[in-house]
């Protein structure tokens, strides 16, 4: 249903009947291709068996990805496709559906301007069907029980933007006022009572219902006597609100709420909350609640006492830290070279002959990443910009983003080398700008999201896959350049629990499936390809240096030399207790030719027994009998999206480790630099 109009209607119960529905009064679930909402005028629903109006877009579960695109069940494009995980709210992907391709029984792979990243869940990957809307309805009762539901898939402009409700009244329904999940949408003037909640803002991940919100106004309007006057958030399939934030941009002004219901602010980004008369006993709860402007409310005509304002906020129990910045360079020094560079009036000049580029010196594997340089092309030609790398195993393949010397053109691409030979895998923006004589790039990526801004402008912002600092910098592709200034800083969150160790921890994360099951943040503290003497260099500048209270251990499956993994290990831990930050070892993982793995894990096990050091042992979980990982958990070296569940259940499953880190972690939410 689609940009309907309902104008001075009335659904009423009829003689001697005493509700006027089963259901909604009237449910509104967006999935066509214009995708408007519905405008509802001087109408009066009442008695409703559960909502008087339910607007929202329609959500449908994901089928399969992989690198490229991801498989879902309609086919639009110029439009933003989102992912969100129905068990916590996090949003896992957003990107801008750039190119639709047919597949079997109405599903389509659907491609993003932004990469796709590892780690979702989808039917594929739980080797699962898709329910049926009476299995929906069981599960959301508790008859069925669901041990995992694959990420959603919702449609922000379709999603019923727009939507209208003014003038209406409805009273005494057995469930909302007003369910309200689509952008842009404006509650004006409308009469609300007598039932659970007035109004909701957000809705219900257990239903497909969504995405979350933004811009919406709920101004002029009476609610009084419901449990809770008005309410934001959204349940997941866990019985709880989401902890991501799910509403932004909520202007509440002007209304009168009567009686002693509350206001509950639940997971909001940007909160107005002006001029509204509070006739009644009931607070104002302000939970995980970002950038508030409360102002100009009265309470019987009183102004609203600060004692009346509850922040029962989640978002001040787990901020996340301020990144420190432990590695930085410049170009007075830190600097890494490849190419012909000479000094050049305080900068660096190349030769503009092939690729050339400057990175730090030191290898890290930091996620939070901030990079500017002031370059002049000495000659029109090449192009030349700033670039962040993937990791360790492929040490030229990243994002770049570049600046045309002839053309003036930037272009953001992801580009590959193997053997010398250069590849362009993606274009995923060409604009052309207008250059200067001294132009200035920036580029910052935080939690896998990249910004990238020239001469002051933001050009492009998107999803890349957890680069990192190492060799991160600028680039040159036979351009001449003169190098006026050019500073790169790693970085990451301080505080609470990170996993180090290597692509198990940097791709596969299942350190994030951890967090979700302790409830606790845990930062991404891998690099692909590492072993444990590459860990060695880095553990000053990617874990120390962060004041982690707890580290959790997994490397040593790439050595191989066992002694040497050992010996490094040993060290590794000993250099953090030393520093008194606690430390739980872990065993290496099942593997094809499993003697090696084997080997390093008996010694493990031994000395952290005789040492006293928490040691948690994965081996045994996934192990197939014969040495090999179970297939249904990935049959290789990497764990598939079962084998993470089932890390993460053994982890939570062990007391003594889970105890360690429900002490250590922050309550709610991850790290953010992943």
């Amino acid at each position: 249903m689609t940009g309907f109009n309902l104008i001075e209607c009335e659904i009423v119960p009829e003689e001697g009947a005493y509700l006027s529905s089963n259901g909604d009064a009237s449910h509104f679930g967006i999935n066509t291709v214009n995708g408007i909402g519905p405008y509802l005028a001087r109408c009066r629903f009442a008695a409703a068996g559960d909502d008087s109006v339910n607007v929202y877009g329609m959500g449908f579960p994901l089928y399969d990805s992989d690198v490229e695109a991801v498989t879902g069940r309609w086919a639009l494009t110029d439009t933003l496709m989102t992912l969100v995980d129905p068990a916590t709210g996090t949003i896992r992907w957003e990107s801008e559906c750039v190119k639709a391709e047919p597949g079997p029984e109405k599903q389509f792979r659907l491609f993003g301007a932004d990469p796709v990243p590892a780690g979702l869940v989808s039917h594929a990957s739980l080797k699962t069907r898709p329910l049926t809307r009476q299995e929906l309805t069981d599960r959301s009762t508790g008859a069925l029980r669901v041990p995992a539901d694959p990420d959603t898939l919702y449609r922000y402009g379709i999603s019923g933007p727009g939507t209208v409700i003014t003038e209406c009244e409805f009273p005494s329904n057995r469930n909302n006022g007003i369910t309200i999940q689509s952008p842009n949408a404006l509650i004006d003037s409308c009469t609300i009572g007598n039932m659970v909640n007035g109004i909701r803002a957000g809705g219900f991940l257990t239903w497909r219902e969504g995405p979350p919100p933004y811009n919406l106004t709920i101004r002029n309007c009476t609610v009084r006597e419901c449990r809770t006057l008005l309410e934001t958030g959204y349940l997941t399939t866990r019985n709880g609100n989401a902890q991501c934030r799910p509403i932004r941009a909520l202007t509440v002004e002007n209304n009168r709420f009567e009686g002693k219901g509350e206001l509950s602010f639940d997971n909001v980004e940007g909160l107005t909350f002006r001029n509204n008369r509070m006739d009644g006993s009931g607070r104002i709860l302000l939970k995980n609640v970002g950038e508030a402007e409360i102002a100009g409310n009265t309470v019987f005509g009183a102004p609203l006492p600060p004692d009346r304002i509850v922040k029962a906020n989640r978002a001040a129990a787990a901020a996340k830290p301020e990144p420190v910045w432990p590695v930085r360079a410049d170009l007075k020094g830190g600097l890494a070279k490849a190419g012909t560079w000479r000094g050049e009036a305080g900068g660096l000049r190349n030769s503009g002959e092939g690729f050339e580029t400057l990175y730090v010196e030191q290898y890290s594997a930091l996620k939070e990443l901030k990079l500017k340089a002031s370059f002049r092309f000495a000659d029109r030609r090449g192009r030349a910009g700033l670039r962040v790398i993937e990791h360790v195993g492929v040490p030229d393949n990243g994002y770049y983003f570049l600046l045309d010397g002839e053309t003036g053109e930037f272009i953001a691409e992801s580009r590959s080398r193997s053997n010398g030979n250069w590849k362009v895998n993606r274009v995923f923006l060409k604009k052309k700008l207008e250059l200067r004589e001294v132009n200035t790039m920036e580029v910052e990526a935080h939690s896998s999201r990249v910004a990238v801004s020239v001469n002051g402008h933001e050009v492009w912002r998107g999803g890349a896959p957890l680069p990192t600092l190492f060799r991160s910098g600028f680039a040159a592709f036979d351009a001449p350049v003169a190098v006026k200034a050019l500073s790169i800083a790693g970085g990451g969150r301080p505080g609470g629990v990170l996993a180090f160790g290597d692509s198990i921890t940097h791709h596969c994360r299942w350190q994030d499936e951890l967090g979700k099951l302790a409830g606790v943040r845990i930062g991404n503290g891998g690099m692909a390809c590492d072993d444990t003497v590459h860990a060695r260099k880095r553990l000053e500048s990617d874990v120390i240096a962060l004041r982690p209270e707890l580290v959790l251990i997994l490397l040593g499956t790439n050595n191989s030399s066992v002694p040497q993994a050992v010996e490094d290990l040993k060290y590794i831990v000993g250099r953090l207790r030393d520093e008194k930050i606690g430390v739980v070892v872990c065993t290496l993982l099942p593997r094809p030719r499993p003697e090696r793995v084997r080997e390093i894990n008996r010694a493990l096990v031994d000395w952290c027994r005789k040492s006293g050091i928490p040691l948690h042992d994965w081996y045994e979980v996934l192990n197939d009998g014969s040495g090999g990982m179970k297939k249904e958990y990935g049959g290789g070296v990497h764990p598939n999206a079962a084998g993470v569940k089932a890390m993460a259940r053994s982890f939570v499953a062990d007391p003594e480790i889970n105890g360690l880190i429900t002490e250590y972690g922050s309550e709610n939410g991850e790290r953010t630099d992943k």
